[in-house]
């Protein structure tokens, strides 16, 4: 049968946890590790998880992955990283202490 529109009129997607190599173009097809990160940090099953929009689901997947992170000393650096990046004031405190440390040498 010819990749495309199939016998059902929706283009056929197959879930996978990574992109198929041997399709025509591995881009399209669909990850459920999203889902599976959000029903075990939730318990939200994935039916229920297709059931959300896109807004509630990004949310919920958001703090699935900061509380993955959390569970090892890397992701926890990585987080605290993503913070300090986020960052658009300066720590004027943390400046003067810079300051007065690189004087005093």
């Amino acid at each position: 049968m010819e990749r495309g529109y199939g016998e059902t009129g929706k283009f056929p997607i197959k879930p996978t946890e990574e992109p198929d190599e041997n399709a025509d173009n591995p881009y399209f097809s669909v990850g459920l590790s999203q889902y599976n990160l959000v029903y075990e940090k939730f318990g939200i099953p994935i039916d229920k998880a297709l059931e959300l929009d896109n807004l509630t689901f990004n949310k919920l997947l958001r703090d699935a992955l900061c509380l993955r992170f959390r569970e090892t000393e890397e992701g926890r650096q990585y987080l605290k990283d993503c913070w300090r990046l986020q960052q658009t004031e300066p720590d004027i405190k943390a400046i003067e202490k810079y300051k007065r440390l690189t004087e005093a040498q």
